[in-house]
């Protein structure tokens, strides 16, 4: 059954590239998988966000192996690396085209990997994963705050609540037992998809911090809160939704 929420519009294809909520990390922690050779989020879109994160209804951003510097897991590729060619049904919006480029972006830059077949597996799972908590979000529906708490109280747990583009994303790990993603607690993680995973490669970060304070092309800044953290350092023109400074602007601003 085709699911009806709606997936944002892409506006525009550039480079590829938080404050605090009382359920969330701090914007500068890492993920930590303890057992699980693979850990990441699955983040989902209120709607409520500006720009492209601005949109009717809740909507599934990606799932995103939290490798390095986002966490400790492991880049599990798959068998077959064949880019999407048709729109899943959890990002369909009227808008095929655009829509395929974001999910070309989504396999390319997370996809790879998350440890699974192929690019069917991982929009299949996808789709799958999200079905509940966007059901749960567009019933709740008002704003972020409510929308979190409705997917707490079903159990699952938020391990970044993202202000600036109003998202939030969900604790998963890899299963190799079912050779599947679940949504379970960080402290679960051993519990439930501890074992052997699929093979894993070391991948080095694709945005290293520099040493020096400063905001560079297509690297991270200096962490930061908010905008202001950033506005008096060299070349750093606002806080980027990773929790670092970036001196791209906001009408360009890349895709996580």
């Amino acid at each position: 059954q085709e699911m009806k929420f709606t997936s944002f519009l892409l506006l525009a294809v550039g480079a590829v590239t938080n404050a605090k909520s009382p359920a969330s990390r701090s914007p500068l922690s890492v993920m930590d998988c303890g057992g699980a050779e693979l850990c990441g989020v699955l983040t989902l879109e209120t709607g409520f966000g500006p720009g492209v994160y601005g949109h009717h209804g809740p909507s599934v951003h990606g799932l995103w192996p939290q490798v390095a510097p986002y966490g400790n897991s492991g880049c599990a590729a798959p068998q077959d690396k064949t880019a999407p060619k048709v729109v899943y049904p959890c990002y369909y919006n009227g808008h095929n085209d655009t829509q395929l480029t974001f999910e070309e972006h989504e396999w390319g830059k997370h996809g790879v990997c998350a440890g699974l077949k192929d690019v069917d597996t991982f929009f299949d799972q996808i789709c799958n994963l999200s079905q509940h908590p966007l059901a749960l979000m567009s019933q709740a529906g008002v704003n972020l705050a409510n929308m979190q708490q409705a997917v707490e109280n079903a159990g699952y747990e938020v391990f970044f609540v993202d202000h600036t583009d109003q998202q939030l994303q969900l604790s998963t790990c890899y299963d190799p037992a079912a050779k599947a993603w679940v949504l379970v607690p960080v402290a679960q993680f051993s519990e439930k998809c501890g074992g052997p995973g699929p093979p894993t490669t070391p991948t080095p970060a694709k945005h290293p911090t520099p040493a020096s304070g400063e905001c560079l092309p297509n690297q991270r800044g200096p962490p930061c809160g908010s905008d202001s953290d950033c506005t008096n350092i060299k070349g750093c023109i606002r806080c980027a939704h990773s929790g670092f400074c970036t001196s791209t602007p906001l009408e360009n601003a890349e895709y996580a």
